[in-house]
């Protein structure tokens, strides 16, 4: 049905239905571009990846490592729960699940280390410089006026115990 002016409007908030025929051909225009670049995930799906660690033993705890990538951007998720046959033993990092555009760029991540109904202590995530495949994961601490970062173990930031977490979220560039 036309305006006043003679130019043809439809009475619907569902575009979708009121053109579909044009509707259908962009959409499917999209999506044939995205998938001749070749390097982006049209669906948005997170996938699971199992992440090499050092300084923890797992025992009866879990992992549970997703990621999505878009692009050149990795958007990463990791959760260690500590079982009762868990542990820290030493400094703990990880293998992302992409590796890095190299070791001299760096990304974004939040840590939260959580002592299950005591406390939260934030963390320090430090992108490898040595090999672009690695996120150490370190307790945050001060000196004097500023915020570092520490090693973890089994007694820092606290005592871990069955259900403590680690959890950390971030993203960065591929190589």
């Amino acid at each position: 049905m036309p305006d006043i002016n003679g130019i043809p409007y439809v009475e619907s908030d569902d575009l979708v239905s009121a053109y579909p025929s044009v509707s259908q051909s962009l959409a499917q225009e999209v999506s044939d571009q995205l998938a001749a670049k070749g390097d982006i995930s049209t669906n948005g799906a997170w996938e699971a990846w199992t992440p090499t660690t050092t300084g923890i033993t797992v025992g009866n705890g879990t992992i549970t490592a997703r990621y999505m990538q878009i692009g050149k951007t990795v958007h990463f998720s990791y959760i260690f729960v500590l079982g009762s046959t868990s542990a820290l033993v030493s400094d703990h990092s990880i293998t992302l699940p992409v590796a890095r555009r190299n070791t001299d760029s760096v990304g974004q991540a939040n840590i939260l280390l959580r002592e299950i109904g005591v406390n939260n202590y934030l963390g320090v995530p430090l992108y490898s410089p040595a090999d672009a495949s690695v996120l150490l994961i370190r307790p945050a601490t001060s000196a004097a006026s500023y915020v570092g970062n520490g090693f973890l173990s089994g007694t820092i930031p606290f005592t871990w115990a069955d259900g403590d977490e680690i959890i950390c979220s971030g993203s960065y560039e591929a190589a």
